[in-house]
C-alpha cells in the first residue's frame, strides 16, 4: 500500500508504504546491512521531522474524532443510495456505486462488478460527456468527462450532496421522459 498527503498532514513531500512484514523486511537496512541484500527505497524528506510531526498530529485528530468519518460516510451512502433509487425510477438508465464517499456513476446495461464491466457495457459515451458538461453548466465539478467518479472531500457539505441529487435527477428527467 503507498499513503500520501494525509500522513504528513498536508505538509509537502509526505508518503508512506506499508505491506506485509515479510515484504517490509526487504527493506530493512538493519537486519540486511547488505545494500545488495535489501530493496532500496527513499526520498527527498524521508524522516523529515515536520512531516513527521505534521502526520501524527493530524492522525490523531482524526483517531479522536472518529464521528467526522462516519458522519461523511453516512452522508454520502445516503446520497449514493438516493441517486441510485433515481435511475431505477428513470429506467435504469444507469447505476451509481461506491463505497464511503466515493461515488461512480455508470451509464450501463446492467449493475457493474468492476472497472472492466463498467467499460464493456456502456450504453454510449455520449451520455458520459452530457452529464459532465450538464453538472459544469451548475457548478458541479469533477475530473474528467469520460468517467463520473466524484471523491467528495469533508469540505463538501449536506447542502452540496443534495445539490448534486437534485442536478442529477434535473438530467434524467431532461434525458429520460416518463
Amino acid at each position: 500500500m503507498t499513503l500520501g498527503k494525509i500522513v504528513g498532514g498536508g505538509y509537502p513531500g509526505a508518503g508512506a508504504i506499508a505491506s506485509r512484514s515479510e515484504i517490509m523486511e526487504l527493506l530493512n537496512q538493519v537486519k540486511k546491512p547488505s545494500a545488495r541484500a535489501r530493496s532500496f527505497h527513499g526520498g527527498t524528506f524521508t524522516g523529515n521531522r515536520i512531516t513527521l510531526t505534521a502526520g501524527y498530529a493530524l492522525i490523531s485528530y482524526l483517531n479522536h474524532h472518529r464521528a467526522l468519518y462516519e458522519n461523511f460516510n453516512n452522508l454520502w451512502n445516503w446520497v449514493r443510495g438516493e441517486m441510485d433509487k433515481a435511475c431505477e425510477e428513470y429506467g435504469r438508465i444507469c447505476w451509481v456505486t461506491g463505497v464511503g464517499s466515493m461515488l461512480g456513476i455508470h451509464f450501463t446495461r446492467n449493475r457493474p462488478i468492476n472497472a472492466r464491466i463498467a467499460y464493456i457495457d456502456r450504453i454510449d459515451d455520449g451520455l458520459y460527456s452530457l452529464l459532465h458538461l450538464y453538472m459544469r453548466t451548475r457548478g458541479i465539478l469533477y475530473m474528467t468527462e469520460h468517467t463520473a467518479h466524484l471523491l467528495p472531500s469533508m469540505i463538501h457539505t449536506g447542502d452540496h450532496a443534495r445539490a448534486l441529487m437534485e442536478e442529477f435527477k434535473n438530467l434524467l428527467s431532461e434525458v429520460i421522459r416518463k
